[in-house]
């Protein structure tokens, strides 16, 4: 996975001496990609991440999407923005082989978001079950390695539906760890998973809602970003450019998760 990256997301000096095994990204891409236990430190004000000042990490849940996936893609490479992916294991496909290598190539990052996303079975009761949430986490990790080889490797979990909503985590949290799986929620979101009522209807209203966010966390200057890539949430897609746009103004640069 010697790959590519993407040119605009972090001029700094290289962080790291990847070499490309063992990894949810490329290589080349190593310069900006960041432990999820260190930025959600981050994020919590406990650490200060090496680099830019401001680092933003975009993030789009749900998919492979073979509709969504690729206009993602496109966008992304427009405004040479790296996002980190948090895939359900269930479109973990040979269909959708390419999608996943591209997304390698092309300095993305990839994440696992359960192999189902049924919150009856991993949260049975609103309490999460260690037993099946690992079950899940692995099943995803050997289609993953089946799909890109022995080079590919990833750590990173985020659970459906966020940690924050469900009781009785910690079980699950040390299962994981066990695994090797550390796990990362958002401080900001685009709103196009929110209730009806406050689902933001124009490209204008997802950055508003963004930079909301990251006002009532006190301008952090970590900001992990939740969004979607479904077929279903064209906005979002229409949107990246003018959220890239605004962060770049309050001068983020951007990274993966690892």
């Amino acid at each position: 996975f010697a790959g590519e990256a993407m040119a605009r997301a972090d001029t700094g000096e290289a962080r790291q001496n990847a070499h490309g095994k063992g990894k949810n990204h490329n290589f080349r891409s190593s310069r900006y990609a960041y432990p999820a236990s260190e930025v959600k430190a981050a994020m919590a004000g406990e650490k200060v991440l090496d680099g830019p000042e401001r680092i933003a990490f975009l993030t789009y849940d749900d998919g492979v999407s073979s509709v969504s996936t690729p206009l993602l893609l496109k966008e992304l490479e427009k405004e040479q923005v790296p996002a980190t992916f948090f895939m359900v294991g269930n479109s973990l496909t040979e269909k959708n082989k390419d999608l996943l290598l591209k997304m390698m190539k092309d300095g993305h990052a990839l994440a696992i978001h359960s192999y189902d996303h049924t919150y009856s079975s991993l949260y049975p009761g609103r309490i999460a079950d260690p037993k099946e949430i690992v079950r899940q986490a692995k099943l995803c990790r050997t289609r993953l390695e089946e799909l890109l080889g022995e080079d590919f490797e990833t750590h990173l979990w985020r659970y459906p539906g966020g940690h924050m909503s469900w009781k009785k985590m910690a079980p699950a949290d040390q299962a994981l760890a066990q695994l090797g799986f550390d796990w990362i929620d958002w401080n900001s979101m685009c709103g196009d998973a929110s209730r009806k009522e406050d689902t933001p209807t124009t490209i204008q209203g997802q950055v508003d809602h963004i930079l909301h966010d990251w006002a009532a966390f006190g301008k952090p200057n970590v900001l992990t970003i939740l969004m979607h890539d479904t077929a279903n949430k064209p906005l979002t897609r229409e949107s990246l450019h003018a959220i890239v746009e605004a962060l770049r103004e309050e001068g983020f640069s951007f990274g993966i998760l690892e």
